[in-house]
Formats: structure tokens, sequence, C-alpha cells
């Protein structure tokens, strides 16, 4: 992380992954559970099977990776699948 945009995004996305006292909820609904987090602007939406926020958030603005809240796995909405993405520490 070299400037202020990955600054900020991980503050958005750890805000929802790190503190068990706030239960998150979905930016645009407000469903709480299936979250998912944008991984390019920290968007967090509910899922495809809830009211799909998340996949209206790709298709209006073309970010395509998403981390699963729960399990911490990042779904690739171009490819329908999901991704494998290593960390070097």
């Amino acid at each position: 992380m070299g400037n202020y945009n990955d600054i900020v995004f991980c503050v958005q996305v750890c805000r929802y992954t790190n503190n068990p006292d706030d239960e998150p909820k979905c930016g645009a609904c407000g469903k709480s559970g299936d979250l998912w987090a944008c991984l390019v602007c920290g968007c967090v939406g509910c899922g495809r099977y809830a009211a799909g926020c998340s996949l209206d958030h790709w298709r209006e603005s073309g970010h395509c990776y998403a981390l699963e809240l729960t399990t911490q796995r990042v779904w690739d909405y171009v490819r329908d699948g999901w991704e494998f993405i290593f960390v070097l520490l």
C-alpha cells in the first residue's frame, strides 16, 4: 500500500471485517448477512441471493472483484467464479 486510495480502501473493508461489535449492512438496501465488499472501492453490498446490490454495483461500476465478508474469499464477476489471490508480505 503506497498511496492514499489504498489506505482508504483498506479502512473501508477492514471496518466491515474486523469489528465484531458492529453488525455490517448493505450500503444500498440495509440488509445484513451475505455481504460482499468491492475490492476496488470498498463499497459493501448484499449478495445475488439477497437483494443483489453487490452484483448491481459491478454492473454499474465495472468493479469486478468482491470479497465475501463471511469466508473472505474473492469473487470475479467477469469470470463468474472464485479468484485465487496471493498476498506477499
